[in-house]
């Protein structure tokens, strides 16, 4: 399906390796208050204190 729209809108899609960065998929807001609790300066995910520097979101 993915490769149907690519093919509709002529669009080229490449993929990426992300293990040295740190990331969260978001496809809903549920996903999107996890990333915030991931990546809070403060925040903790799993137990594991989190360094990442703070991400603001401009809607």
């Amino acid at each position: 399906m993915l490769a149907q729209q690519a093919g509709l809108l002529d669009l080229q899609i490449a993929a990426a390796r992300c293990d040295d960065v740190r990331w969260y998929e978001i496809d809903n807001e549920s996903d999107l208050r996890m990333a915030e609790r991931l990546f809070s300066p403060t925040g903790t995910a799993h137990g594991a204190q989190n360094n990442a520097p703070e991400w603001s979101i401009a809607g």
